[in-house]
C-alpha cells in the first residue's frame, strides 16, 4: 500500500525540498526544524496536519482531515510545499 512508485516518488520529492522522513506507531512525519507536516491513520482514513514552530513551540497551521489515501495525503503536503504556505 505505501510501497508504490508513485507514493516514493511523492516521498522523494517531499525529502528534496528538505523534509527529512521518520514513523512511529501512531503517524508518519516530515520535518524540516521549522515547520512538521504529520499524517495520523484514523481507521480507513488519513488526518493530515501542518505545524509551525512559533517562539520554540508547535502550532497548527492547517489540518485536512479525512482523506481516503495515503498518497492523497502525500499529494496535500507536495501542495502546500509548493505554494509556501
Amino acid at each position: 500500500m505505501y510501497n508504490s512508485q508513485l507514493t516514493r516518488q511523492y516521498m522523494q520529492f517531499i525529502q528534496q525540498a528538505g523534509f527529512k522522513y521518520f514513523k512511529d506507531a501512531i503517524g508518519y512525519y516530515f520535518d524540516n526544524g521549522t515547520k512538521i507536516f504529520s499524517i495520523m491513520q484514523c481507521g480507513p482514513v488519513f488526518n493530515c496536519f501542518y505545524n509551525i514552530k512559533i517562539d520554540g513551540a508547535w502550532v497548527l497551521k492547517l489540518k485536512k482531515p479525512s482523506v481516503l489515501s495515503f498518497e492523497e495525503s502525500l499529494k496535500w503536503i507536495l501542495y502546500c510545499i509548493q505554494k509556501g504556505i
